[in-house]
C-alpha cells in the first residue's frame, strides 16, 4: 500500500473520500474498515446505480451499517450533478456538518468516481473544506492514500481550463 501524506496532517482536522468504483461491497467495506472509517457521507445527488445495484441507498445503508459504520446521505445539499452556489445556506449547513464529523471521529465522503480528481468531492468540495480548515485525504481503489494536498496543484490546472477570463 502507497501512502502519501504530510506528518502535519495527523494534527489537522481531516476528513476522508472514497468512490465506490466498481468495487463489491465486501472490498468497498474492507477499504474503509482499513481507514476504520466511522461514517461515511453519501454525497452522491443520486444515490444510485443501474449498474451496481449495491451501491443503491438502502442496501448500501444496510452494509454500512452491517460493518458497524453510521450512513448519512448528505447528497442534496452537497451532490455535483446540478450548479452549486457555495454561498447557499443548504450548502454551507452542510458543510459545517462535514467540518463538525471532521473533529468528532474517522468520516469519509462518499461519491462513485475511484479517480478524486475526476470527482466533484474534490472540485466542489475541497476548497471550501479547506477554508474551514479541513484537509482532505483520499482512499484510492488501491488501499492507498494520498492527500488533497499533493493533488491541488493539477485540480486547480483542471478547473483554470473553465475559469472565465
Amino acid at each position: 500500500m502507497i501512502t502519501v501524506y504530510d506528518n502535519a496532517m495527523s494534527t489537522t482536522r481531516m476528513l476522508h473520500t472514497i468512490g465506490h468504483s466498481n468495487h463489491d461491497i465486501g472490498a468497498f467495506v474492507g477499504l474503509l474498515m482499513a481507514q476504520q472509517i466511522e461514517t461515511v457521507i453519501d454525497v452522491r445527488s443520486w444515490p444510485a446505480s443501474r449498474r451496481l445495484p449495491h451501491f443503491n441507498r438502502a442496501p448500501l445503508h444496510d452494509a454500512i451499517t452491517a460493518a458497524g459504520m453510521t450512513y448519512l446521505w448528505f447528497g442534496k445539499e452537497l451532490g455535483g450533478k446540478t450548479g452549486r452556489d457555495e454561498s447557499a445556506p443548504a450548502f454551507r449547513s452542510r458543510l459545517g456538518e462535514l467540518s463538525g464529523l471532521a473533529e468528532s471521529g474517522r468520516a469519509a465522503i462518499m461519491c462513485a468516481e475511484e479517480n478524486p480528481l475526476n470527482c466533484h468531492r474534490t472540485q466542489l468540495l475541497a476548497r471550501p473544506l479547506a477554508a474551514e480548515g479541513v484537509a482532505l485525504m483520499h482512499i484510492r481503489g488501491d488501499g492507498s492514500l494520498i492527500a488533497d494536498a499533493v493533488l491541488a496543484p493539477e485540480r486547480d490546472a483542471q478547473l483554470s481550463l473553465f475559469a472565465e477570463d
